[in-house]
């Protein structure tokens, strides 16, 4: 895990739920879409295969955020159900 010093650990924890809230909003609004690239600022899912490089960027965020989650958690539980799905 990345340790911080002190005077540092404020701004890591605002990074990280920012994150988290922007991961939620975009799994909760759209449940079915799996971005792999953006465009001109929005996010994409189709297109030539040499766009498809950062494909396991979002199932990568989601279990990061799962693994800081107490794990017996439902919140926890549900992080982990979208990183499988």
């Amino acid at each position: 895990m990345i340790q911080f010093q002190t005077s540092h650990q404020d701004v890591y924890r605002e990074a990280f739920d920012h994150a988290r809230h922007q991961l939620r909003r975009l799994v909760e609004t759209h449940p079915d879409f799996y971005p792999m690239y953006t465009m001109q600022g929005k996010w994409r899912h189709s297109g030539e295969a040499w766009t498809h490089w950062c494909d396991g960027f979002l199932p990568g965020m989601l279990w990061i955020v799962y693994g800081r989650q107490p794990q017996t958690s439902a919140e926890a539980r549900w992080w982990r159900e979208q990183a499988i799905r």
